[in-house]
């Protein structure tokens, strides 16, 4: 019962530090977002059409795992949507063994780095965990390059516009999909230490009952062998 107790500190501690770095992330995405959103409406007005010539997968993954079905999720995404020359950042997925894929900690990466690597006629994906409501969170697979044209009506020439903002706008976007994605890792494993915490509160409880029916029970035989030698005595 002490091994269960010190299971249930463990996995409500864990369950404090999920909660408290999805709020972090949280409060990061919504810095993240309106920026993004901006860049988004302006390089859908001063991009040219583009022609992708190759592609490139980013997947969000995790360093870490007791986060319900987060990866196993994500793992079954990746095989049966992404193709081609991928980057999977979190070091969990090391052992996809997804084809062409190149795995990156998370602690260690660095998206400009990433984002220098992409050449305008590359098209890019991101695959990612979102929110679908408070208890179900499912893998989404996005394009953010190249976007689709809209109409322009900017009054300077475009082509000298897009390209140092290109950088810029793909920076952003990959920073809101991992801002979001690691919303729905914390949260998700944040359920899943409750439901642990949960689990063993109930085991020690029943632990606690069964000690206590042993004890009744030993009790009463005490009791019932007292009063049968008494009885002899009496006679």
């Amino acid at each position: 019962m002490e091994g269960c107790a010190q299971s249930r500190q463990i996995t409500e501690a864990l369950r404090l530090i999920a909660v408290n770095r999805q709020r972090r992330a949280a409060l990061q995405l919504h810095r993240v977002q309106p920026y993004a959103q901006a860049l988004t409406a302006i390089m859908a007005r001063v991009q040219p059409q583009i022609v992708p010539k190759q592609q490139l997968s980013v997947i969000f993954a995790s360093d870490m795992g007791l986060c319900n079905d987060y990866l196993s999720a994500l793992r079954k995404a990746a095989f049966a949507r992404v193709h081609g020359p991928s980057v999977i950042i979190g070091r969990k997925a090391a052992g996809w063994r997804l084809p062409d894929a190149r795995v990156i900690a998370r602690s260690s990466y660095a998206l400009d780095v990433i984002v220098r690597e992409i050449t305008p006629q590359t098209a890019v994906q991101v695959l990612y965990t979102v929110k679908v409501n408070a208890m179900r969170y499912e893998p989404r697979l996005v394009r953010i390059w190249p976007l689709p044209p809209e109409k322009q009506t900017l009054l300077q020439e475009p082509c000298g516009l897009w390209q140092p903002l290109r950088e810029q706008y793909l920076h952003a976007s990959l920073q809101r999909c991992a801002w979001e994605a690691e919303c729905s890792e914390h949260a998700l494993r944040a359920m899943a230490m409750e439901t642990a915490s949960e689990n063993a509160k109930q085991l020690i409880e029943e632990l606690r009952r069964a000690r206590h029916r042993q004890r009744q029970a030993q009790i009463t035989r005490e009791i019932t062998e007292m009063s049968s030698m008494g009885a002899m005595d009496d006679e």
